[in-house]
């Protein structure tokens, strides 16, 4: 065989080997394809594949208009997603009418494959592309629309141009070789012509071969060759591709021959040099998936596939080799083995029950643990089963359960309520939410279970609590609301009732306005504190506004909160007026009782002073007549010494320190004798007014101290009104109960007479009234009113276990009421007392007992003077010691309670101890009180009772009288 015979055989060999390569790029591509086919299917599944896929991938309503596309679409088209969705998709093909026609079809044919479009990129850019397409329904089988997947078969359409060029060109150069062939076996003589017919074809292959090697360049895929000789390989030619994939040149492949197997990754090299040894030996492998390493240190997945050449002794002579970087395919393969094996994980572990069913017939396909707990029964005994085993029976339909149907004909995801029977017969109330899959080209139901048998429990308990709470809290007497972003949420009837407003207004009115002005500016400051954070008392007193200006206390009881996400504080308010008014009567009370404690000293000691200057004064006048000097400027001395007695008195009444003559009367009398006293005395011009209760009840009252209670008021009103007015006195009966004596203190419930006396005057405001029954204590000028009057009623009043208070207002008069027990006795007839004309002595020996030196000496001296025999002690150690030693001779003790030292008292009982028969006339400016000897004495025949200061002839008539009994 010659030379050229040589050369048109391996020409032809060339060409089947090429054609052989292009075999497999086109069985590679058919690969490609079902790879691309599986991917379509996994991406219906996961958003997340559908977004890392690099072909572009719509879907198509069903009038043409696009309603989601992932980010190789508008990569591809240059257009943002949010333009795109809602757009005519066939505005971005080259030819629109071609791409609706292919739309078309995809309806009545259900899909469409490898259909070819062109896609104009904004840049202007144009894209070949093969698209995918099919239909998809909704649970009724209704058409919603298209879902299209594009591959882009740019490089491929053009390296499938290049390779029919090249075909073509390969045909003709074929064509030629077979015509120079013929003319070479036709004629030798034509040989150098042939000759160079062979040089031309053989520049056309050099041409041919250099625009293959561009063309398998040009390829993304990685393509080799290695020549093989006696069973080894001696020379790898690598592709300009090979960069693409592995970071390394061809030229750097070329200069180290191993840096391809070291480049494999190292757990991957046996199956590499396992795969390339049985290529050498001339067996056809399968690709071979592996590792290599990258230029930059990254792992990346590739499929190698060899394609053995042979000799004409069926030698291997070369083989080919494909690489193609299936990496990210690789990691769409382990995304999505990842994600069934967690939707497995958490299929099976689910603490709510799955189960999945045909949603043609029923039957339960697969379940989880988590249902075999809920309803008692092994996945076993479910499994293969109607799903109607999982609910009550239901009458009308024996194949689906009506929570079934329901499920099918509702919105996919939508939650039902429904119930679950377990194996026992129990009945479990569950929340259902169902989901449609296609799984393996059958239609499934996917329900997922939730147990809320103890949560409806708990939230009828809850709702029953809530409900008990908002009746609690509607019906509270105390103001309960939500204090947040300055105004009151929320606020209950109570709150309504008590402030004035309403909640319409309440929600506009910053609750600082509420405050009363003067708390204000703390009660904000322990607020934004609390707000904050900090430590603030819980509880705490303050006063309010009511819309009509009322001031009332409340006592507020604070929790910190959180609603609505916003902090806010919880407020109780109780109204604590009639307490604070309850607490101010008894500080008043308490101070009245310290007033008159002090009173009471006073008059003691002024007594005294008093006792001194009236007894002498009385002494000098028994022996002087009208006509001596000095006789009136002494009468003027007894006198004005009585009017300090006077005054003393009305301090001891005020300071209940007076002995009184209670006896059982009716108040209308001494109201009448009064109203005879007063036309006669007051004004004309003001009107007096009486409004008595036909069937009043009687008191316990002495006469005298009642008819100074109604004058003394009387004359008050009187000095209220110098320009005229109404006085108006009252009597009437009233049960007063435990609540209102509870804010009245002093007061106990029973029945009482109610005596009111109002006058239509000037009026007092709320400063006058706390002092208004002080001692001393005066609105008037000076020289006009000791201000002893209204104290002295006040003292009167709380001597007879009664109840004194007072309403007025500057320029609206004033109105007293005074409330004395009622008493069920007869009323007394008070016996005319027959006066004693002149006071008598007598010869009996009287132990005068006194602190007070001057005391001593004038009673010793008018005791003395009516015949008496007088011996005195200064203090109660010494009068025991004398009565001891002279109690034979002496017939009556004249013995002042208030001393110091063993006081009067004491003494009294040790007088009592050495004689029980005693006779003792007490002397002091205070009432005895107590149950104790000097009580015995009053009311029994052994003793008597001498006001200080003392009068003569009471004195005389005092201690006669208690030395004749």
């Amino acid at each position: 065989m010659n030379d050229d015979t040589r050369t048109k055989q391996e020409l032809i060999r060339e060409l089947a080997s090429q054609e052989k390569r292009i075999a497999e790029l086109e069985r590679s591509e058919a690969q490609l394809k079902r790879a691309e086919e599986e991917l379509r299917a996994a991406a219906r599944y996961s958003r997340s594949l559908i977004e890392a896929s690099l072909d572009p991938l719509v879907t198509i309503s069903s009038i043409g208009k696009i309603t989601d596309v992932n980010t190789a679409t508008e990569k591809i088209t240059g257009v943002p997603r949010d333009k795109l969705i809602g757009s005519d998709f066939s505005s971005y093909f080259t030819e629109p009418e071609n791409a609706r026609a292919g739309y078309l079809n995809i309806f009545t044919q259900g899909q469409v494959i490898d259909y070819p479009l062109a896609i104009r990129h904004t840049s202007g850019a144009i894209t070949e592309v093969l698209y995918n397409a099919s239909v998809y329904r909704n649970e009724k089988g209704e058409v919603l629309g298209v879902f299209a997947a594009a591959r882009d078969i740019t490089e491929r359409k053009r390296a499938e141009e290049e390779i029919k060029t090249k075909n073509e060109e390969l045909a003709a150069a074929n064509e030629e070789l077979v015509a120079a062939n013929e003319e070479f076996e036709a004629a030798n003589e034509e040989l150098i012509t042939t000759n160079q017919e062979l040089q031309r074809t053989e520049e056309a292959l050099r041409e041919s071969e250099a625009r293959y090697k561009r063309l398998i360049d040009s390829v993304t895929d990685y393509i080799y060759t290695v020549r093989v000789q006696d069973g080894r390989a001696v020379e790898t030619t690598h592709g300009q591709a090979c960069e693409a994939v592995t970071g390394y040149t061809s030229g750097e492949y070329q200069a180290d021959p191993y840096l391809w197997y070291r480049m494999v990754y190292a757990q991957d090299r046996d199956a590499v040099a396992e795969q390339a040894a049985r290529v050498i030996a001339g067996e056809t492998t399968a690709p071979l998936e592996h590792r290599i390493v990258h230029r930059d240190g990254s792992i990346r997945w590739v499929r190698n596939t060899s394609v053995p050449h042979y000799d004409e002794h069926r030698r291997p002579v070369a083989y080919d080799g494909l690489i193609t970087n299936i990496t990210e395919h690789k990691r769409a393969e382990e995304a999505l083995r990842e994600s069934e094996e967690r939707y497995r994980t958490q299929f099976d572990e689910a603490l709510d029950g799955i189960c999945l069913a045909d949603a043609e017939t029923g039957i339960i396909i697969d379940c989880n643990q988590g249902l075999s707990a809920l309803v008692g029964r092994d996945k076993a005994e479910m499994i293969g089963q109607p799903q109607t085993i999982l609910h009550p029976p239901a009458d009308d339909n024996r194949a689906f359960s009506p929570t079934f149907k329901q499920h099918l004909t509702n919105k996919e995801g939508q939650v039902l309520g429904t119930q679950v029977v377990t194996k026992t017969g129990e009945i479990r109330e569950v929340e259902i939410k169902a989901h449609y899959l296609n799984l393996q080209g059958r239609k499934m139901l996917q329900g997922i279970f939730r147990d809320i048998t103890e949560h409806k429990r708990a939230g009828e308990a809850l709702r029953d609590s809530e409900e008990c709470y908002r009746t609690l809290v509607a019906s509270a007497t105390d103001m309960i609301f939500i204090a947040q972003d300055g105004f009151l949420r929320f606020p209950n009837p109570a709150t309504l009732t008590i402030t004035g407003y309403s909640e319409e207004e309440l929600s506009t009115l910053p609750f600082a306005n509420i405050i009363h002005p003067e708390d204000r500016e703390i009660i904000i400051e322990k607020h934004t504190r609390r707000l904050k954070g900090e430590e603030v008392p819980n509880t705490y007193s303050f006063r309010i506004l009511t819309k009509g200006g009322e001031v009332l206390w409340v006592q507020l009881n604070a929790v910190l909160i959180t609603w609505e996400g916003r902090p806010g504080v919880l407020c109780s308010l109780r109204d604590i007026t009639p307490q604070k008014r309850l607490e101010e009567q008894y500080l008043h009370a308490q101070k009245m009782e310290a007033v008159g404690t002090l009173a009471g000293g006073v008059a003691h000691d002024f007594n005294n002073l008093l006792q001194a200057v009236l007894g002498n004064a009385q002494m000098f006048l028994m022996e002087k007549k009208v006509d001596d000097p000095g006789y009136q400027q002494m009468v003027a001395i007894k006198q004005a010494a009585q009017r300090g007695a006077e005054l003393t008195q009305r301090l001891l009444t005020f300071s209940r320190k007076v002995q009184s003559k209670p006896r059982v009367l009716h108040l209308n009398e001494e109201v009448m004798q009064v109203e005879k006293l007063l036309r006669r005395t007051i004004s004309k011009m003001i009107e007096v007014e009486l409004r008595l209760s036909g069937n009043l009840w009687a008191i316990s009252a002495d006469p005298v101290q009642m008819g100074q209670v109604i004058m003394n008021l009387a004359l008050n009103a009187r000095d209220a009104m110098p320009e005229g007015g109404k006085l108006v006195i009252g009597t009437k009966n009233v049960a007063l109960g435990e609540e209102f004596c509870r804010s009245h203190v002093g007061l106990r419930a029973g029945s009482y007479v109610l005596l009111s006396v109002s006058d239509t005057g000037q009026g007092m405001g709320k400063e006058v009234l706390q002092h208004l029954f002080e001692p001393f204590f005066t609105t008037k000028e000076v020289g006009r009113g000791t201000g002893l009057g209204l104290a002295m009623v006040y003292g009167i009043v709380k001597g007879h276990e009664g109840y004194i208070e007072c309403e007025s207002e500057l320029g609206k008069g004033s109105f007293f009421k005074i409330y004395f027990p009622a008493v069920e006795q007869a009323v007394e007839v008070e016996e005319a007392e027959e006066e004693e004309e002149r006071p008598r002595g007598g010869r009996e020996t009287i132990l005068l007992v006194d602190d007070e030196e001057s005391l001593r000496d004038l009673a010793k001296e008018i005791l003395s003077t009516f015949g008496y025999t007088v011996i005195t002690a200064s203090d109660g150690e010494g009068a025991l010691e004398i009565y001891r030693r002279e109690k034979d001779k002496i017939h009556l003790i004249i013995l002042d309670v208030i001393m110091p030292g063993m006081g009067g008292m004491r003494c009294l009982e040790g007088l009592q101890s050495i004689d029980p028969e005693v006779r003792v006339v007490i002397a002091t400016g205070y009432t005895p009180e107590g149950e104790g000897p000097v009580k015995a004495i009053l009311e029994g025949e052994a003793g008597g009772y001498i006001s200080k200061p003392y009068d003569m002839r009471e004195l005389l008539r005092v201690v006669r009288q208690a030395l004749d009994k």
